[in-house]
């Protein structure tokens, strides 16, 4: 047996340990929208504490509108986080819907890649599975310069595409798009190193490490390599088709080069400012002229007055610092905020609404049916929430209370 096409039974599926990850994972996601609006909700809760208090303070009348503009904000956070946690829910109906109506098959094979037939610029030329190609206009040659796209002839594809009759098959070549290829590569070969063309351009390869790629190798990528060789010529295996992350890490290292180019030049600035500075004042003229080239920086610079050093001694005071009297208020309020079940209810209320307006009214959950439906089930989820969202609570009220206690 080669090949086969399967089925798969309900059954087969809610014990498939995939789906069973990306369930866990959609669950985790609805767990975590859900504290979202909890906390939220909580914040609401204290801006619209603080704005009624500045409101009523006769002393501070001027505080009441930036309370209640804060007010403004929470609500809007409130209504994103349920917004997010009403999405979070129709994702993980919608997993389970098309993973039980909408079951697949599965397509096994040992060959490993997605080619196409590709038509040949020479009808003349030959080519052997593993050599690397180049793409010039929708045609394949062994000559790699300036082509637009560097492939490799498949050697065993699982899905070969762009099907030619059998009376002129010869002028075309089957060319991998996508997958993994054993490819014909001289010299030595480890793990991750970056397949090209040797230049030439008689379908060979060869191996060069990450670290000592330029610029102009990583437009010459035909794959990575996936296994290794000491050997003077081997059969390498390669993915083609996936070389996003190369590009990716060549612009991240462009960048850090940049950054580290302008600290330098940064330093370098000072260094002939300070010395220009010291100049200037022996040589007027000379002043005049480096304002003329520089600009503005240089008239700062050179105008900048001579900072002396300064000890500042500290006086030590009987009241309580600002910082620790921030930290008690924080503190009392988080101890005001811990969340029971009816705050928690009320936070799948909200989803529920939102799902309403993105359904359009009508909508069919059966998360919300198993929520309506089953006690405990409801109870379980809750209970795991509010416990969550309360032992953060107390986390930050330790944190608070260290923090008090190392500034005393």
């Amino acid at each position: 047996v080669v090949g086969r096409i399967e089925g798969q039974t309900v059954n087969e599926l809610v014990n498939d340990p995939m789906y069973q990850a990306q369930l866990k994972m959609a669950e985790l996601d609805v767990a975590s929208a859900a504290l979202g609006v909890t906390e939220s909700t909580a914040e609401l809760g204290v801006a619209i504490s603080e704005a009624a208090t500045a409101a009523t303070c006769i002393f501070c009348p001027q505080l009441a509108a930036p309370g209640a503009a804060n007010v403004g904000v929470k609500s809007l956070a409130v209504g994103s986080a349920a917004t997010s946690l009403a999405s979070a829910i129709l994702a993980l109906d919608g997993l389970k819907a098309a993973k039980t109506n909408y079951m697949g098959v599965t397509y096994q094979s040992g060959n490993g890649d997605y080619a196409e037939y590709l038509p040949k610029i020479d009808k003349k030329e030959k080519f052997v599975p593993g050599q690397i190609v180049g793409i010039k206009g929708g045609f394949v040659t062994k000559n790699t310069d300036n082509a637009t796209q560097l492939m490799v002839i498949s050697k065993q594809p699982i899905v070969l595409g762009n099907a030619k009759p059998s009376h002129n098959v010869a002028d075309f070549e089957k060319v991998a798009f996508l997958g993994q290829v054993p490819v014909t590569v001289s010299g030595t070969v480890k793990l991750g190193d970056y397949i090209l063309p040797d230049g030439n351009n008689m379908g060979m390869g060869i191996a060069v490490s990450p670290e000592n790629m330029n610029s102009e190798d990583y437009k010459r990528i035909v794959g990575v390599a996936w296994s290794a060789s000491r050997g003077a010529l081997s059969e390498i295996n390669v993915a083609v088709g996936l070389n996003g992350s190369a590009m990716s890490k060549e612009l991240e290292r462009q960048n850090e080069i940049n950054a580290k180019q302008e600290d330098q030049i940064a330093m370098l600035k000072k260094i002939v400012c300070g010395m220009n500075t010291v100049i200037a004042k022996l040589d007027p003229e000379y002043a005049d002229n480096i304002k003329k080239v520089i600009g503005a920086e240089a008239e700062s610079m050179l105008n900048e007055p001579v900072q002396k050093n300064v000890i500042h001694t500290k006086k030590k005071s009987t009241q309580v610092p600002p910082q620790i009297k921030k930290v008690m208020s924080v503190a009392e309020n988080l101890e005001s905020h811990f969340l029971s079940d009816s705050d928690i209810e009320y936070t799948f209320e909200l989803a529920r609404t939102k799902i309403k307006d993105i359904q359009g009214g009508s909508y069919s959950s059966s998360f919300f049916e198993s929520y309506d439906s089953n006690p405990e089930f409801r109870q379980i989820l809750v209970e795991k929430l509010k416990n969550r969202y309360n032992e953060g609570v107390y986390k930050q009220l330790e944190v608070m209370n260290a923090q008090a206690s190392s500034q005393q």
